[in-house]
């Protein structure tokens, strides 16, 4: 299986006349608002922007449930030059929604996305995010006059995929906010909103030490600078609240969780560990090193399941392992079991029998070497990078790093320091990095049965019956496993004996 490293993003050299190189220009206002400027000259008076806010539905507080969502549509009526309304006025200067302007929101964090019209700039772009971010109004009568249109979207979101993909995020992510706070708030949240609470909610976060602003296109990069210094710099830095909601409490134990819609056809089980990543997260060589490590060992899960594929017991489709963020400091490893509709326990058993098998058939130094065969070739393709991109390929570079609060660096900045990490990396390492994660004390089990399908349910009892099971399976394989090696060992040593004369 290849693995992506996605601290090493390789692009393909472009084939248009478009590509090409540029560094970004990084600075910082007195009131904390950062910003990146990116110039790029090949495509004429095209720019694009994005300012980061660092609030999202996780901070708000339960009597501002579905702030982040509403703020959405509430930013674009009354503003301080545009009392009755923004939108009539970006319609006047062509602003198409979607085309030229969106914005969006996520758990911790909301961002402006604009693409000026050919009729508009720089400038007049700074002015429309000045509006929106730190001049909106936010009456209680232009509240009661969009709840009408929030509710509408709000409806037409609610699709079966949205609504397990909820539930599945609270079950990951129990003992946190996110478990209780969804994106686009509830109907509830909607109608029951006071335009007090989302000012307040406003007041707290829109604030420039809690931004950063992305532009990359055609632009001077002095006369940006002093576009942007015109627009932000006089709004002053607020104290921002302790965000100590952003983890989830780890705990030792197991909880069983059923997610079920009678309109999902997914059949599913999951065994799911949780833990602590704060060492992996900080920019350290060292830090760099660990997730080095992490990436390999999930690559070569992922490898040995596929490999077994062809095993698995009639009744489970598929075996998969993920690994995903769900703090800024915790993370998740993930077994999902496709099944049929009703054989969530023979999928639980089967994650339970590749786990027992892992540990009595560790990763093995000829596994991780075709791994890091194929982490190599990345690195010597990276090392001729030239660092020139289209413009596309600079903006996903810079979204995917700057604006996401990580440091930028070229391809061969990366290569240099992921060819000797690569070359130390052991097959020892990685098992204890996977044993690390399954022997972590705070576990779930998600089950999904089908549609309206019944299943027994999934108590401990049944997990622990199950696991005792696949451990007395794996160790009578590795016991017949090991009589048929001593046996060949015995007729090798027999074959290699010299034949004995007989008595007459």
């Amino acid at each position: 299986m290849r693995i992506i490293l996605t601290s090493l993003v390789l692009f393909a050299a472009s084939t248009t006349s478009y590509a090409e190189k540029s560094e970004p220009i990084q600075g910082q206002f007195e009131n904390g608002l950062r910003y990146t400027l990116l110039p790029l000259h090949s495509e004429k008076g095209r720019i694009e922007i994005r300012m980061k806010v660092n609030a999202g539905a996780i901070d708000e507080t339960d009597t501002q449930l579905g702030a982040t969502n509403v703020l959405k549509h509430l930013v674009l009526r009354g503003t301080k030059a545009h009392p009755n309304g923004l939108t009539p006025y970006l319609n006047e200067q062509k602003w198409k929604p979607e085309n030229n302007y969106r914005i969006e929101s996520g758990y911790d964090h909301t961002t402006y996305h604009m693409i000026p019209p050919s009729t508009s700039n720089l400038d007049k772009s700074l002015y429309l995010l000045e509006q929106m971010l730190f001049q909106a109004k936010l009456t209680q009568e232009d509240l009661d006059d969009e709840r009408k249109h929030i509710l509408e979207e709000w409806r037409q979101a609610q699709s079966v995929g949205r609504l397990m993909n909820q539930k599945r995020i609270a079950a990951v992510r129990t003992d946190s906010r996110y478990a209780d706070r969804a994106i686009i708030g509830t109907a509830e949240n909607i109608q029951n909103l006071p335009a007090t609470q989302l000012q307040q909610f406003y007041q707290t976060w829109y604030t420039p030490n809690n931004m950063q602003l992305l532009v990359v296109g055609d632009i001077e990069p002095e006369a940006a600078q002093q576009q942007i210094q015109q627009r932000f710099s006089s709004f002053t830095a607020k104290e921002m609240p302790k965000r100590d909601y952003l983890e989830p409490k780890l705990s030792e134990g197991l909880a069983i969780n059923k997610l079920q819609d009678a309109r999902s056809s997914v059949s599913q089980v999951a065994y799911i560990f949780r833990f602590d990543e704060m060492k992996h997260r900080v920019r350290t060589n060292e830090a760099r090193y660990e997730r080095l490590i992490d990436r390999l060992a999930l690559a070569l899960l992922s490898q040995r399941l596929q490999d077994q594929s062809a095993a698995l017991p009639k009744g489970v489709s598929a075996i998969t392992v993920r690994k995903s963020d769900i703090g800024r400091n915790t993370a998740a490893l993930g077994w999902f079991a496709t099944v049929a509709s009703t054989q969530h326990e023979l999928g639980l058993k089967q994650i339970f029998s590749e786990i027992e098998h892992l540990k009595g058939s560790p990763i093995t130094e000829e596994e991780l070497t075709k791994q890091k065969e194929a982490v190599q070739i990345q690195i010597e393709n990276a090392k001729k990078d030239e660092n020139d991109r289209d413009f596309q390929q600079w903006l996903q570079i810079m979204s995917e790093s700057v604006l996401a609060d990580k440091p930028y660096l070229t391809q061969k900045k990366l290569a240099e320091l992921l060819e000797p990490m690569l070359k130390k990396v052991s097959a020892k390492e990685v098992n204890e990095r996977i044993q690390q994660w399954i022997g972590s004390k705070d576990r779930l089990i998600n089950y999904q049965p089908p549609r309206k399908v019944q299943i027994k349910p999934i108590t401990l009892e049944t997990v622990n019956k199950l696991q005792a099971e696949a451990e007395q399976t794996e160790l009578a394989k590795t016991e017949a496993e090991k009589t048929e090696v001593e046996k060949a060992e015995v007729e090798k040593t027999e074959a290699t004996q010299p034949a004995t004369e007989k008595n007459p």
